[in-house]
């Protein structure tokens, strides 16, 4: 829901129309309070839910007591920086998968360690992603096509070599990494094992980020959500299911499943960048902020 509020502010300021922003701000705080009211009532018996569908009851209890704990969290993220990512629904899906595997306990432990990983490193490729969104809604408001094109290939290089590096640190490291989190040599075995799926997972989450910035920025979060919705529900947890349950390759098959998903989702984005007309964007983003301010006078008048 947020995510459109990266398109208008942005283009708004590129067009020097610094009024805008504050009605696009309030109004997006607003709706997104609104929307956390049901995902409250729902977070208040998830410990009950995750029992009714099988999962183990001392996870499940410990899980619905912490639930609880994040509900003040909940609103404050809606207030300062509420971005709702159908991806990210998709990740935690995998605990929920991972419960039911054999030893729940030990996968449930290793994919948690993975999604920490990640949640830990995604503030970088986010924080590029965002400069990216922001930069190219700017230009294309003030109708300057080249420097929106020229910032996509920046944004995109700086997320690629970051992503590599780190990357690559988490691989070479992958033998020590797991004491990070855990002195259990079971537990520490597996995260050894899965640290090269995890480095990949790196790269592909850092060029996705990106990219969905530049989708952003470019007003095209109505593409971006069915290209999330495509990659990781009709391909990435289908596969995951697969993998983790028929091919018997538990965890690890679930990992790989939605790095096929993210796979997937980054060649979409790169597809649909590369055929972006920066031009013919440009002049719709003026249009749009155009008829914004016709609306604007219109309601001034009848008023």
């Amino acid at each position: 829901m947020s995510g459109a509020l990266e398109t208008l502010c942005g283009q708004a300021y590129g067009a020097q129309q610094y009024g805008k922003l504050g009605t696009h701000t309030y109004t997006a705080i607003l709706s997104l309070i609104v929307a956390c009211l049901p995902l409250t009532a729902l977070w208040v018996y998830m410990g009950k839910l995750f029992i009714l569908i099988g999962q183990d009851p001392v996870i499940s209890e410990e899980a619905g007591k912490l639930i609880i704990c994040l509900i003040p969290a909940l609103y404050a993220y809606a207030t300062l920086q509420p971005i709702i990512r159908l991806e990210w629904w998709s990740f935690e899906l995998l605990i929920i998968f991972s419960g039911f595997l054999p030893n729940p306990q030990l996968e449930t432990s290793v994919t948690s360690v993975c999604l920490a990983t990640m949640s830990t490193l995604f503030p970088i490729p986010e924080g590029i992603g965002a400069a990216a969104s922001t930069r190219v809604s700017n230009e294309l408001g003030a109708g300057n096509p080249r420097s929106a094109r020229i910032a996509v290939f920046t944004a995109l290089l700086i997320a690629l070599l970051e992503s590599v590096t780190v990357g690559a640190a988490l691989f070479f490291s992958r033998h020590v990494f797991g004491y990070v989190f855990s002195n259990d040599k079971e537990v520490i075995d597996y995260v050894t094992n899965r640290a090269p799926l995890l480095s990949l997972s790196v790269v592909l989450d850092s060029l996705q980020v990106v990219l969905s910035g530049i989708a952003r920025g470019s007003g095209w979060q109505d593409l971006g959500a069915y290209i999330n919705l495509a990659a990781y529900y009709l391909c990435g947890i289908p596969v995951a299911v697969v993998l983790g349950f028929w091919v018997k390759m538990r965890g690890k098959g679930l990992w790989i499943g939605l790095q096929a998903g993210s796979f997937l989702q980054v060649l979409l984005l790169s597809a649909i960048t590369s055929c972006i007309d920066w031009h013919k964007q440009a002049r719709k983003a003026r249009d749009r902020l155009l008829a914004s301010d016709v609306e604007t006078q219109a309601q001034i008048s009848g008023d």
